[in-house]
């Protein structure tokens, strides 16, 4: 009977374990600067998508006398641009902090 207690107790932390290991990789912002910081000049626009786990919003950038087309990806605290050449290779990229819109109570206050 103890035996079974214990192995009855193990198998419901490790569910436990297993379950707040879903819910982190679910609720993991992947618009962050780890991610940005692995996306690279000359990089192709499938591996930019591969790193941010989702298509970004269509832009066109004015660049001098040219327009350029990127991508606008938005996450919780920052937003991730993107510009591509006419091949869909990286030219230039930037991040920035989303202010207003997504902060809650505890950010205004912290």
């Amino acid at each position: 009977m103890k035996r079974r207690l214990i192995w009855l107790t193990l198998t419901m932390v490790l569910v436990a374990m297993a379950g707040f290991v879903v819910f982190l990789a679910v609720t993991r912002d992947p618009i962050n600067e780890a991610n940005y910081d692995k996306i690279q000049i000359g990089m192709a626009k499938k591996e930019v998508i591969a790193i941010l786990g989702r298509k970004g919003k269509p832009e066109l950038i004015l660049g001098g006398d040219k327009i350029f087309r990127g991508e606008a990806w938005y996450g919780n605290k920052e937003r991730i641009q993107v510009v591509f050449e006419d091949q869909g290779r990286v030219i230039d990229k930037e991040i920035r902090e989303i202010r207003g819109g997504t902060e809650n109570i505890f950010d205004a206050v912290g």
